[in-house]
């Protein structure tokens, strides 16, 4: 809890980046394991 008159470092997060070895793998465990949408893809990354 925040003391009176102090305001969170953060609102919110636009951007987290997590390296996977696998992107095929990380996109199997992310999207389809946890149900998160695919926004973009390229060759070596993908946004989620």
């Amino acid at each position: 809890m925040l003391s009176a008159g102090l305001r969170p470092l953060f609102r919110k997060v636009d951007c987290l980046q997590i390296p996977v070895p696998n992107l095929e793998a990380g996109l199997g465990f992310y999207r389809d394991g946890l149900g998160h949408e695919l926004l973009r893809r390229t060759a070596t990354a993908a946004g989620l």
